[in-house]
């Protein structure tokens, strides 16, 4: 069956998390896979003597272990920080906006029809695969916390995102030029994403090697596939880097890199983004919707929180 995959999945990056790759372990032993088939993609085909049944309750055990990694959202050092930070976003959109076509139900979703690709078993999980995608448990509210930049009122966004760069002399630079590193980077992502860097804010940024959330205002004029399509060029070459790597210098003589794909937390809805021709002026201060910006608003807040934590 062809799998349809939601534009913000949430497992873009996840080989690069051990903890996810033990959930599809666990489940590997839970259907009988044969002997190495670790792989929870693929070793639903070796597991001769799988029955829909067995399958369904290791299917929604394995699906409620992915759910699980949320708390990596604290720990910005795990290699599963932002699998664990894009998780507990998204699965407090869903509790606030509703289970049925959310990220968290869409990704579930996916991930089920790619194991059960592996497979000749044509197995019914219910409506939307319900016996197994099923709302987590929401992690405990995560304790307030001011975002280390704010969007403006007027400003809505046509993407948040967050990406981590390497390099272990981020909190050296954080506290002696935070300013500098903040206007680098900036600068960096417009070179990345085509655009003015006028358009983007920096919300966020915490050490791990450095985590920096990001908004990409709507008046750039870019529509979100596109921004989500440069992004996913972050990981290509170290070129783009040339700002942030000239500020970095002045503490480390590291190289940076972008070893994992930059995760998008937040997509503008269908025909909120009007594509304009590419400009160089500052984003203009047209009022959008209070509505979207709000939404915007509470996702940034919620993204900076779980990763102060």
């Amino acid at each position: 069956a062809a799998c349809m995959k939601p534009t913000n999945n949430l497992y873009p990056m996840a080989s690069s998390c051990p903890a996810y790759a033990a959930c599809g372990a666990a489940f590997c032993s839970c259907v009988g896979a044969s002997s190495g088939n670790t792989n929870a993609s693929t070793c639903l085909g070796t597991a001769s003597q799988a029955t829909c049944t067995s399958v369904q309750a290791c299917m929604a055990t394995y699906q409620t272990c992915l759910a699980g990694l949320h708390t990596y959202s604290s720990n910005s050092s795990s290699p599963c920080f932002m699998l664990g930070s894009a998780i507990s976003v998204a699965n407090v959109a869903a509790g606030a906006n509703g289970f049925a076509n959310s990220t968290v139900q869409k990704s579930c979703q996916y991930r089920t029809c790619v194991i059960m690709n592996s497979s000749s078993l044509t197995c019914n999980f219910g409506t939307n695969d319900a016996n197994v995608c099923m709302m987590p448990s929401l992690p405990p509210t995560p304790r307030p916390t001011a975002p280390t930049g704010t969007l403006p009122p007027n400003f809505e966004a046509a993407i948040v995102a967050q990406l981590r760069i390497e390099g272990s002399a981020f909190a050296e630079l954080l506290s002696s030029n935070r300013a500098g590193l903040e206007t680098a980077i900036t600068a960096d992502l417009g070179t990345l994403l085509q655009i003015a860097a006028s358009f983007i804010r920096v919300t966020n940024m915490v050490v791990g090697s450095l985590v920096v959330t990001f908004a990409v205002s709507a008046s750039a004029g870019v529509q979100p596939s596109t921004l989500n399509s440069r992004l996913a060029e972050a990981t290509a070459s170290t070129s783009w880097l040339s700002s942030t790597q000239s500020v970095y210098s002045t503490v480390s003589n590291e190289t940076l890199r972008v070893t994992e794909a930059p995760n998008v937390l937040v997509t503008a809805a269908p025909g909120t983004v009007t594509t304009a021709a590419p400009t160089t002026t500052a984003a203009p201060g047209t009022s959008p919707s209070a509505a979207v910006v709000s939404a915007f608003a509470t996702v940034l807040a919620v993204a900076a929180a779980v990763v102060a934590l």
